[in-house]
């Protein structure tokens, strides 16, 4: 759980920089689109309502991000 910001961790992986990432509440709309710039990206969430949200990214490759967070 979380209430101002979470932090993502692409440090493994130099290539999620600069591809975007999507954050969806939990009817499936994406209520905000962050462009990833470091490999401990800081994300604001401090603006969206409490409930479960899912962030979701892909590479070029297909590889992909899928995680969820509440925020409280």
């Amino acid at each position: 759980p979380a209430s101002s910001s979470i932090t993502l961790d692409v440090a493994y992986d130099a290539r999620w920089v600069g591809k975007s990432l999507q954050v969806a509440n939990a009817q499936g709309q994406v209520v905000m689109t962050v462009v990833i710039n470091s490999k401990y990206q800081q994300i604001n969430i401090s603006t969206l309502k409490p409930g479960i949200y899912f962030m979701m990214a892909k590479k070029d490759d297909g590889a992909t991000i899928k995680e969820k967070f509440v925020r409280m």
